[in-house]
């Protein structure tokens, strides 16, 4: 039954042209990917800062994979919570001038995590149209009230802001919109 049901969606996405399938990547090399056995540049990275082409961070990690392994094979709270961690926690609110800080494994986890977790059922929050899905998925999962402003409009913003009680409501944005590659527009 549900796998009539699995095959009929995949046909019918692909007839209607919608079935997507990854490209496959052959290999890096600077900032170029290959792909059909040719260079390409990539534009679709999230690499922003270049830190993944570092011939630096890449002997870090080599030397990391040596000393930890590939996995810490348990979750923080258990027995994953190793020391080299903790100290780049450490060094990065430091650095940035925060009283502590928490890296996850990627901006999705970050982004359901940390909106599950600091807003509730009773809250408002008031997000930017075009946030990854990503955060989305985090506000329903906190339950949260939550209504969307049209893409960097403040004056919208502060139409949404107003018809809630001061001190009532979080905003959410990007300051840089990742789907889009929009700044975030605070002056409006």
């Amino acid at each position: 039954m549900f796998t009539e049901r699995y095959q009929n969606k995949l046909i019918n996405q692909k007839q209607a042209g919608l079935y997507r399938t990854p490209p496959e990547v052959e290999g890096k090399e600077g900032k170029f990917l290959v792909y059909n056995g040719r260079p390409v540049l990539n534009f679709a990275s999230n690499d922003y800062l270049g830190l993944g082409n570092s011939e630096e961070i890449r002997l870090l990690v080599s030397e990391n994979f040596r000393r930890y392994g590939a996995s810490s094979s348990s979750s923080r709270l258990v027995s994953g919570n190793y020391t080299i961690i903790n100290q780049a926690e450490r060094a990065y609110a430091d650095f940035f001038g925060y009283e502590d800080a928490l890296f996850f494994p990627s901006g999705y986890q970050a982004n359901l995590g940390v909106l599950s977790t600091l807003f509730e059922k009773g809250d408002t929050i008031i997000f930017d149209k075009h946030i990854h899905a990503s955060s989305v998925k985090g506000m329903l999962l906190s339950q949260a009230q939550f209504h969307g402003y049209k893409h960097n409009n403040m004056d919208h913003l502060r139409k949404r802001l107003e018809k809630t009680e001061p001190g009532g409501a979080a905003v959410l944005a990007e300051s840089l919109f990742s789907m889009d590659g929009d700044i975030l527009d605070v002056d409006g």
